[in-house]
């Protein structure tokens, strides 16, 4: 249930205009040389993303993102 929450909420947010606040959107980016990436959607306040996902049983975000930056990994 939670994941559904989160995932619709993100999703209503994005649609107004607004910053997500679990971290359950990304959008797909086609670089210079041809390689596809999934970059997070803006979040409100990333900071404390985890604590917030937490509390609805979702998984920590920071270990799927690449180091120092918001691309998922692959």
């Amino acid at each position: 249930m939670g994941s559904e929450w989160a995932t619709y909420l993100d999703r209503y947010l994005l649609y107004h205009g607004r910053l997500q606040r679990y971290g359950t959107q990304s959008k797909r980016r086609v670089l210079a040389n041809g390689r596809e990436e999934n970059n997070l959607s803006p979040v409100e306040d990333f900071a404390t993303l985890d604590a917030r996902r937490l509390v609805l049983g979702l998984d920590s975000m920071v270990p799927r993102l690449r180091p120092g930056t918001l691309v998922l990994k692959e």
